[in-house]
């Protein structure tokens, strides 16, 4: 009789048991955003491959030339190619941007990020010598949309007296600042516009897009979308947050395919479902490059929480969370040539 107590004790112990080898109660796995392809350096409405035919160097062949040489350039700007004087019937330009894995031999193409090119022609079974060029790409109009990361008026009650991102000690050490500093070295004349749309993130699914209707207006070729931290994950679930996500970046950059280059960072703090819509959001026909600093929340000095009492101040990047933000999209508009 006791035995059996003790296996009752026993069975009704174990509804609730936990150890650290088996739990009765699973942890939810982190999900994990698709991959997302970066889009390639210059855009090829049809590729038009080169012949795979074998082929041997013929130095007495003209080296054909591009219409622009080495520099920086404005994104989309078309890239033409000429046969170099007395190649004769026949000849036509190879063109690599991936050093010469893949040869294509379409007549012109569009810059979309920075790269190496190198050129060749062909005429049968002769190829000639390789000309190179190298080309950076700048911008005219950029459009960040963000946060209180990206920018907050002051919040004196709490300890916040900046108008800018959220936690730097200076209006110059928040990222869009930062990054503005490498986009204007590129073009001294590019114009950055910024827009706080916290707002958006707390009621997506019922958010009236319309007051930012005078935005649509500024045509931008660059456009960073730097959100996700005021999501919750639940919310996220259960209202498809990619779908508003979707609608928001149509509604500033119009349909595909879109005229600018897209960079959509994810969240600055670790929300799993969030990143997974967001990441679900730039599924095709979209094409942007994913951005993942998630991973910085967790770093050594990369939060304010030393300088501010106030854990929501604090919580926020500092100027080292600033700069490596600032890097990571950077580092995704490249890679850049030096």
């Amino acid at each position: 009789m006791k035995a059996s107590w003790f296996v009752c004790l026993f069975l009704l112990a174990g509804c609730t048991y936990r150890s650290d080898l088996f739990s009765f109660d699973p942890e939810p796995q982190p999900l994990i955003p698709p991959v997302i392809e970066t889009p390639p350096p210059v855009l090829v409405p049809t590729p038009i491959l080169a012949p795979q035919t074998p082929a041997v160097a013929d130095t007495t062949l003209p080296v054909p030339q591009a219409n622009l040489t080495d520099g920086t350039y404005f994104f989309g700007t078309t890239l033409t190619f000429s046969l170099g004087e007395g190649s004769g019937p026949g000849a036509q330009v190879e063109w690599s941007v991936d050093q010469g894995n893949q040869w294509l031999t379409n007549p012109e193409i569009t810059l979309q990020r920075p790269v190496n090119l190198r050129i060749r022609t062909r005429m049968g079974e002769k190829l000639s010598r390789e000309r190179q060029y190298t080309y950076q790409i700048k911008y005219r109009k950029v459009f960040i949309i963000g946060n209180s990361i990206l920018q907050n008026q002051p919040l004196p009650s709490q300890g916040w007296l900046g108008h800018w991102g959220m936690a730097a000690t200076a209006p110059d050490r928040d990222f869009a600042s930062l990054l503005g500093q490498k986009l204007i070295q590129l073009n001294p004349s590019v114009e950055i516009k910024k827009l706080n749309a916290a707002v958006f993130e707390n009621q997506f699914w019922r958010f009236d897009l319309s007051i930012w209707k005078e935005i649509q207006t500024f045509q931008p070729d660059l456009v960073i979308l730097r959100l996700g931290d005021n999501v919750e994950d639940q919310r996220a679930a259960t209202e498809g947050f990619r779908t508003y996500l979707r609608q928001l970046l149509f509604f500033f950059m119009g349909p595909p395919p879109h005229k600018a280059r897209l960079i959509c960072t994810s969240s600055f703090y670790p929300k799993d479902v969030v990143n997974f819509e967001m990441a679900k959001a730039l599924d095709p026909p979209v094409s942007a490059t994913w951005v993942p600093i998630m991973h910085l929340h967790r770093l050594p000095g990369m939060t304010a929480v030393e300088l501010y009492s106030d854990p929501d101040i604090g919580s926020h990047p500092s100027d080292l969370g600033m700069r490596a933000i600032a890097d990571s999209i950077w580092a995704g508009l490249g890679p850049h040539i030096q």
